[in-house]
């Protein structure tokens, strides 16, 4: 299948086509919108490299020009722009941004973070001790591979992104390691536009059979559900070919098969879901699979077609799940910041805002609380128990609403998971 991918990805419209990188002269700027998002980017699929264009008449794009002719743009001024531009070619221009940045903040973590978790910077105190890239789980150089990954995706965010020119840049050999990666071989795809029903089927079905494993999986609290799960997984195992717990080779399957439907686009989306599936499990093949963006990409998903809601709503929940039981489970051990790390993330992904600071402590307590509390809506509470009443509540509220529009398999996993956390 990745023959496949590999195979379909080529061909781009000589239009979209840019100039080789060892021109000593910038071409003239175009008017056309595809070749002026080209001309930008010239041969740096990441947008490290941009040409600022002298009138950009799509309001997105001037948006971007005027930062990026500002007098250095902080990670949050970069975040703002992208945020207000989603699913335009700004997301991808502002990450290349913030990567650019990152490659020269390497040597200071604290400032490295910033533009790899572009979060308000907070008001540190005293009692923050935890190192700054201590999330990562990887030495600093690893954060570039983060950001990288967070650019290619940026390409990815709606269905009316031209990503002809990245695409042919992508292409050439200088990047190879990242047109390897699955967020690279799933932009490749979609420029070429390929289709194959018969794939996405397959995908679609490998898809929901690892939705409905992970959903049992986070659902079974009690001993006998997890009598229970194991037969499961053992059953869908032996369909699957292979022992043991099948989920991660399912959701392997289905991003490659609906990849090479690229040319559709619920299969893009459905593949990212896919492929942020896989990182929320730390099963992704570009580790380190983190980078506080993997319940958001499976929100950002549901731009590319109404049909990809239900599977990335019923992930969402996983996620939130999953991040809950971690943080109860941890919250007076030694292993709680990284417990604290899934929750930030989770309520990122679903609309709560928190800053920079909150990722910088290494203890529970009331600073953290409410936090956290207000992140969720729950509002100013300082408290183990309101905050976990809280977080309860927001969970119950998304796994309902994840149940009405779920495939009937989904519904009695997601259900049982919001009476329980009712």
């Amino acid at each position: 299948m990745l023959l496949l991918l590999a195979a379909c990805a080529r061909p781009i419209p000589p239009a979209l086509e840019i100039e080789a990188s060892g021109s000593s002269e910038a071409p003239p700027e175009p008017t056309d919108p595809a070749a002026l998002l080209a001309w930008i980017i010239g041969d740096d699929p990441l947008a490290r490299r941009t040409r600022t264009p002298s009138a950009a008449g799509d309001t997105a794009l001037a948006a971007w020009s005027a930062v990026a002719q500002s007098a250095a743009p902080s990670p949050t001024e970069w975040a703002s722009i992208e945020a207000a531009h989603r699913g335009t070619p700004v997301v991808a221009l502002a990450r290349g941004a913030r990567l650019a940045a990152l490659e020269t903040a390497l040597a200071d973590p604290p400032a490295a973070l910033g533009w790899a978790v572009p979060l308000p910077s907070g008001d540190p105190s005293q009692d923050q001790v935890r190192p700054a890239l201590d999330w990562l789980g990887a030495k600093p150089e690893a954060l570039l591979g983060v950001v990288e990954r967070q650019v290619l995706l940026g390409w990815l965010d709606a269905p009316g992104i031209p990503v002809g020119a990245a695409a042919r840049a992508l292409s050439a050999p200088t990047y190879d390691r990242a047109s390897a990666t699955p967020a690279g071989a799933l932009l490749l795809a979609r420029a070429a536009l390929p289709r194959d029903p018969d794939a996405a089927a397959a995908g679609r079905v490998a898809l929901e059979e690892a939705t409905w494993l992970a959903l049992m999986g986070t659902a079974a609290d009690r001993d006998a559900e997890q009598v229970t799960l194991k037969a499961l997984r053992a059953d869908a195992g032996a369909r699957a070919g292979v022992s043991g717990d099948p989920t991660n080779t399912l959701l392997t399957r289905a991003w490659q098969g609906l990849a090479a439907d690229a040319g559709a686009n619920d299969s893009t989306g459905l593949a990212l879901v896919a492929q942020a599936a896989l990182r929320w499990r730390n099963a992704c093949t570009d580790a380190p699979c983190g980078g506080f963006d993997r319940v958001a990409v499976m929100e950002d998903a549901k731009r590319w077609d109404p049909t990809v809601a239900p599977l990335a709503d019923a992930w969402r929940v996983i996620a939130a799940k999953d991040a809950l039981d971690h943080l109860q489970a941890a919250y007076d051990d030694p292993s709680f910041p990284h417990a604290l790390d899934a929750i930030v993330e989770v309520l990122l992904g679903t609309g709560g805002t928190v800053d920079r600071s909150l990722l910088l402590y290494p203890s529970p307590g009331a600073p953290v609380q409410l936090a956290l509390s207000r992140a969720a809506g729950g509002g100013d509470l300082t408290t183990r128990e309101d905050l976990f009443r809280t977080l309860e509540g927001r969970l119950a509220k998304q796994a309902r609403a994840a149940a009405a529009t779920a495939p009937e398999r989904f519904r009695e996993p997601l259900t049982r998971i919001a009476k329980r956390a009712e």
